[in-house]
């Protein structure tokens, strides 16, 4: 009978052991790291909502952009509204990624996972923080090929 109730105690303390070690990890990378980044970035702060359009040939090109940002590492969403005549296509995509230097590196997914579509962003700040410029490349989901446009303006929302 000692045997078993050895045994017992072993398995209940290495799961509580396991447990411990997790919960820890999970405070250290969830809220630590990301204090600690906030704190020591010095960096130009983007996070708010960013609005611009594009005419290319035939179609007008809405994007906008919602930023959230902790430290040198930005995440959000992308709305893109693409209009040709009486035809309205839109997709919704998250993105994630960093910004350095003044500069936004950006790589985006689509959100609805039956949907096509990948691409990425490279964005830099301009007009003392309230302008975007660069460039946006993607899967260009009408033919399957890739694409890039490299007169990407967005300005950020005034409230």
């Amino acid at each position: 009978m000692n045997i078993l109730i050895s045994i017992t105690i072993g398995v209940l303390s290495g799961v509580m052991t396991a447990a411990l070690i997790w919960a820890i990890v999970s405070i250290f990378k969830k809220l630590l790291i990301p204090w600690y980044q906030i704190k020591i970035y010095r960096g130009i702060n983007v996070e708010d909502d960013w609005s611009g359009a594009n005419e290319r040939g035939a179609g007008i090109y809405n994007h906008q952009l919602s930023i959230k940002q902790r430290g040198h590492i930005i995440k959000g969403n992308l709305f893109v509204e693409n209009i040709f005549g009486d035809e309205k296509f839109t997709s919704t995509y998250s993105f994630e990624g960093v910004i350095t230097d003044g500069y936004l590196s950006v790589r985006y997914y689509p959100d609805n996972k039956k949907a096509i579509g990948l691409g990425s962003l490279l964005l830099k700040v301009v007009d003392r923080g309230n302008g975007l410029t660069g460039s946006i490349m993607f899967m260009d989901i009408s033919n399957t090929t890739i694409s890039s446009h490299n007169d990407l303006e967005l300005k950020r929302k005034q409230p």
